[in-house]
């Protein structure tokens, strides 16, 4: 028994070194759980629940039961560099359009006026108008007080408008009125085209090692059973060792109720007799290993 379990620490370490190679730790992500089997008798490894494998061992119980177990594939991940320099400002966008124009100034004061332009010719006379009546004459006698002059007869209807003078000069032109005030600023132009990338950030630093000093531990006692009868079986990592993994080895009629890490260097174990059977040996291992903080 000690024999073929030497032979299965040496092919477990072998397999658990290989799966912690660089080339492996960049493929699988750091949750993956690798699953293996341990053949007691012969002290040979085989890989399970993979692509190409079976999903569980190959025999389960009796004397000559594989015993399953399982291990990280990589340590936790490093923390993410730093931020590389920004990029390099971008040029300058285009020209926005220009605003809309602001309202028109105040006019100029009016110039001077320009000279007279010469007469134009003198229109034909109009028709004579008829002759007022003449008032009664008076009695002879001595001559009376000058009489009230007579009433001035109609108008004639006026003549025809004369021919229009020639346009005189034209005056000078006046001064420039004061400038308006200028109109409001237009709208901004659209934004110019992003800037290229800047250069890319140096890499961050590398991340914490992950496992080392793998380390196989084993508890193999013999217990007297009765039917019912539940034992707890420990197996304590030396050192500050962290367990990894864990499993056991049960005889025929053992069944185990829980197999799982008991505290961070201690793989715990419960296991329970369905019926009587005497004598028999409950063997529970450990994977133990440094883990970078």
């Amino acid at each position: 028994m000690t024999q073929n379990l030497l032979r299965s620490l040496g092919a477990l370490a072998t397999m658990l070194l290989l799966a912690a190679t660089p080339a492996a730790a960049q493929s699988a992500p750091a949750t993956d759980t690798l699953y293996a089997c341990y053949i007691p008798s012969t002290g040979t490894v085989y890989r399970i629940r993979t692509a190409d494998t079976q999903a569980s061992c190959t025999v389960k119980h009796g004397a000559n039961a594989h015993v399953q177990f399982s291990w990280n594939a990589r340590g936790p991940e490093g923390a993410q560099g730093p931020a590389g320099p920004q990029g390099a400002k971008g040029d300058p966008g285009p020209k926005g359009d220009p605003g809309v124009a602001g309202p028109a100034g105040a006019a100029g004061p009016q110039g001077p006026k320009g000279d007279k332009g010469d007469a134009g010719d003198v229109g034909p006379a109009g028709a004579t108008g008829a002759k007022g009546d003449t008032g009664d004459v008076g009695p002879a006698g001595a001559p009376g007080a000058k009489g009230d002059k007579g009433d001035k007869g109609d108008a004639g209807d006026p003549g025809p408008a004369g021919t229009p003078g020639a346009k005189g000069d034209t005056g000078d032109p006046g001064a420039d009125g004061a400038a308006g005030a200028a109109g409001a600023q237009g709208p901004a132009g659209p934004d110019g085209p992003q800037g290229p990338p800047g250069l890319q950030g140096p890499a961050g630093p590398a991340g914490p090692a992950g496992v080392s000093g793998l380390e196989y531990k084993l508890n193999a006692t013999n217990y007297s059973w009765t039917a019912g009868q539940a034992r707890t079986i420990d197996v304590a990592c030396p050192g500050t060792k962290q367990v990894l993994s864990g499993g056991f080895d049960l005889a025929s009629g053992l069944r185990a109720s829980a197999s799982r890490p008991y505290s961070t260097g201690t793989w715990r174990v419960t296991v329970r007799a369905d019926a009587a059977i005497g004598s028999a040996t409950v063997t529970v291992f450990a994977i133990c290993a440094n883990v970078a903080p």
